[in-house]
C-alpha cells in the first residue's frame, strides 16, 4: 500500500512517513541497490573509509572503522551526498509513496524527527575530507591522523559566517533550536555560524547519540564538557574498556588523542566527573588510571575525580604521560 500523507499538512505527517520508510526500506536493501554491499556485508557509506557497517535491528548502523553512525536517512545522505530532504525523496520512492517531485518537506520537520546535530555533523565532516589550507594546519598540530579523525568523527567548520546555517536551511531545520543548541548564534535578528575557523568534534552519548559539539583551534586551548551524562570518547572506547576492565582518564581532547595515536583504546576525557559519569564510567571498568602530563600543574580536579569514582567501587590511581 502506498504511503497516503498530505506533503504541506504539518509535522505529524511527516513523521509518519519517515516511521513508514524505515519500517519498508531497509540499510541492507538500499546498499545493495547502488552497490555498497558485497558478500551481505554492507560497507561503510563515508567518503575514504572501507569499514564494514554492523547494522542493528532497529535499523540504525555504525561503522566498524570509522565509527560513522545513524539510520536509514543518515546513510542515503551519506551515500548520495544530498540533504536530509532529498535523501526522504528517494526513500520515499523506494518505499512505494506516491509524492510529487516538487513537493517540499514542512520546516518544522525536526520538532518530529531529531537529528540536526547528525545533519550538522554531516557539513562538518564534508569541511575537513576537502582538506582546505587551515583545517589541515590544524590537523598537523593537533597531530591527528587519518584514523582518529574517523574513529572521533572529527570535522572542521570554515571561517564562514553562515555555512552551516545555510546548510541547516537546506535540510528545513528550525534555527531557533540550533542556536538553543550552540551551534548557531543570533544576533540583531541574523542567524550565524557558532564555530569558525575551528576543528570540532561531536560529543557523543553512551549510545552514540551527538549530544554537542567541542570546538577546538590548537593544543593551548582547554576544552571544558558539562554535560552531566555523558562522557567524552566512552561510546568508542566501552568494548576495549569492558576487555580490560581498566579505564585511561585524560583531562583534555589532545590527551585522548595521542593516547589514541599510541594505540591505546581505552581512554576517555573528563574534567570534573559527576555521579551520573561515574555510574556509566562504573558499569565497564574496575580501576581507572588518571594520565597526568609529566611536570604539569592546576590538575586540582583529578583528586576529586578519584573520590567520586572510589564511591562507585572504581579503584583508581594516578599515571605520568609525556
Amino acid at each position: 500500500m502506498p504511503l497516503c500523507v498530505q506533503i504541506h499538512s504539518g509535522g505529524s505527517q511527516v513523521y509518519n512517513v519517515i516511521v513508514e520508510i524505515k519500517k519498508r526500506v531497509s540499510i541492507e536493501h538500499i546498499a545493495t541497490l547502488n552497490r555498497q554491499a558485497d558478500r551481505d556485508r554492507v560497507r561503510c557509506p563515508v567518503p575514504g573509509c572501507c569499514g564494514i557497517l554492523k547494522v542493528f535491528n532497529d535499523e540504525h548502523f555504525e561503522c566498524m572503522k570509522c565509527g560513522t553512525h545513524g539510520d536509514v536517512i543518515t546513510f542515503v545522505q551519506l551515500q548520495e551526498s544530498c540533504n536530509m530532504n532529498e535523501a526522504i525523496s528517494l526513500l520515499v520512492d523506494r518505499a512505494g509513496a506516491n509524492v510529487p517531485s516538487t513537493a517540499r518537506w514542512p520546516v518544522n520537520i525536526s520538532t518530529h524527527y531529531d537529528d540536526m546535530l547528525n545533519y550538522a555533523q554531516l557539513y562538518f565532516f564534508s569541511q575537513i575530507t576537502e582538506r582546505r589550507y587551515r583545517a589541515n594546519e590544524l590537523i598537523k598540530k593537533a597531530g591527528l591522523a587519518d584514523e582518529a579523525i574517523h574513529y572521533y568523527q572529527i570535522g572542521f567548520s570554515p571561517n564562514e559566517e553562515r555555512g552551516l546555517t545555510e546548510h541547516l536551511i537546506d535540510g528545513g531545520y528550525d534555527l531557533d533550536r540550533a542556536v538553543s543548541l550552540g551551534i548557531l548564534t543570533l544576533a540583531k535578528k541574523e542567524y550565524s555560524d557558532a564555530y569558525r575557523n575551528v576543528l570540532v568534534v561531536p560529543v557523543l552519548s553512551e549510545i552514540g547519540k551527538i549530544e554537542r559539539f567541542i570546538p577546538i583551534s590548537d593544543k593551548n586551548e582547554q576544552e571544558k564538557i558539562s554535560i552531566d551524562q555523558v562522557v567524552f570518547g566512552l561510546y568508542q572506547a566501552r568494548k576495549y574498556i569492558h576487555g580490560t576492565r581498566t579505564v585511561i582518564i585524560t583531562s583534555n581532547f589532545f590527551g585522548i588523542v595521542s593516547l589514541y595515536n599510541a594505540g591505546i583504546r581505552n581512554s576517555i576525557y573528563a574534567t570534573k566527573i559527576t555521579n551520573d559519569q561515574a555510574v556509566l564510567i562504573s558499569e565497564c571498568a574496575d580501576t581507572a588510571l588518571f594520565a597526568m602530563p609529566t611536570g604539569a600543574t592546576g590538575n586540582m580536579n583529578i583528586n576529586a575525580n578519584m573520590e567520586t569514582l572510589k564511591r562507585f567501587g572504581v579503584s583508581c590511581r594516578k599515571i605520568h604521560s609525556s
